[in-house]
């Protein structure tokens, strides 16, 4: 109402809302300095700043009848429901008949005193100050109010009775954080809009730094995707390296599987069997479209796919020499029968 106040008289105010300074002292709900007169007034305010914060006044010298609830959310000292500070060694100081709904801060600069600065009821605070008393919660996204939910000190809100937040494209939606049980302070609550991940990767990496696998998708910034190498119920083919994938959030629009080398290959682990999949080389990843996932958990495993040619040469090599051998044979006795002809 007031930023500073040296002469005159502020009498049976009300102050509500929101008051907060990033870098300054003297933050109160009537006044945030006042060396004159404050009588009768009531406060329901949020507050925040350095120092010398307080319900009705950051640092006052005569207040008296006055009432408040206060929430003090960001400071460093001298706080309190009432006031933040009074100097009781000032001539002219006059601090009586006080009373607050105690909230963890105390009256003056965290101390309460009777007949100075007292807590009492916050029914008390109600019957004192009718509707202004209530506590709200208020609901709004974009700057559009969803809805308001009236609570009694100390109550919850339900779940099912929190206003849904329009959808926007791109993005998902959730309420700031804020505990719903034993409310005890009005609030405006805002929707908070995060963009949507299209990708999302485990935490498994390769010798060279990369992803085992990443998943596709439309993703809000809770879901993860978890990669077991080993299982105690499920094994690979040898030469086949394990990859159980478990989703946790929404399901991927595909699977993107780190190749091991060379032309690798996939397959599924389906009805108690190893059967090949489907999918697309692209870089050093395999790639699988609409994976199909059991409760979000699915079963693959991943090979180098084409066999070692070596083998191959070898038994070839060795039956390039066998037919030699069979031919230099044949020739030999070609031959012994020819001299045997001969010499008949």
């Amino acid at each position: 109402i007031v930023g500073r106040m040296d002469m005159g008289l502020v009498k049976n105010a009300r102050a509500g809302g929101k008051i907060s300074s990033t870098g300054g002292n003297y933050v109160g709900g009537v006044a945030g300095y006042s060396s004159a007169k404050l009588r009768g007034c009531l406060a329901k305010v949020t507050l925040s700043g350095l120092s010398y914060i307080g319900g009705i006044a950051g640092e006052g010298g005569i207040i008296t009848d006055c009432a408040a609830i206060s929430d003090i959310t960001d400071f460093t000292e001298k706080i309190g429901a009432v006031a933040g500070y009074v100097d009781f060694a000032k001539e002219n100081a006059e601090i009586k008949n006080n009373f607050f709904v105690d909230r963890g801060t105390a009256g003056i600069d965290r101390v309460s005193c009777e007949g100075i600065a007292e807590p009492f009821a916050y029914a008390e605070f109600s019957a004192l100050a009718g509707e202004f008393a209530d506590i709200i919660l208020e609901f709004t996204a974009d700057g559009v109010t969803l809805g308001k939910i009236k609570v009694p000190f100390g109550g919850s809100v339900k779940p099912s009775d929190i206003p849904e937040i329009p959808e926007k494209s791109g993005y998902f939606a959730r309420w700031e954080e804020f505990d719903f049980e034993n409310i005890t302070f009005p609030r405006v609550l805002c929707a908070e809009y995060i963009r949507l991940l299209s990708s999302i990767a485990c935490e498994n990496l390769s010798e060279k730094g990369l992803p085992l696998v990443l998943a596709d998708g439309s993703f809000d910034d809770s879901a993860q995707i978890l990669v077991d190498t080993e299982s105690s119920s499920v094994f690979a083919p040898e030469n086949w390296e394990l990859r159980i994938v478990t989703m946790n959030g929404s399901a991927p629009n595909a699977l993107r599987f780190l190749k091991p080398s060379g032309n690798s290959k996939l397959m599924q682990y389906i009805n108690g069997a190893w059967k090949p999949v489907e999918c697309v080389e692209n870089g050093s990843y395999l790639i699988i479209e609409n994976p199909v996932l059991d409760n979000g958990t699915a079963a693959f495993c991943v090979s180098s796919g084409s066999p070692s040619m070596l083998p191959i040469i070898v038994l070839s090599a060795a039956a390039v020499v066998g037919i030699a051998v069979v031919v230099i044979i044949l020739v030999k006795k070609k031959s012994r029968k020819k001299q045997e002809q001969v010499t008949k």
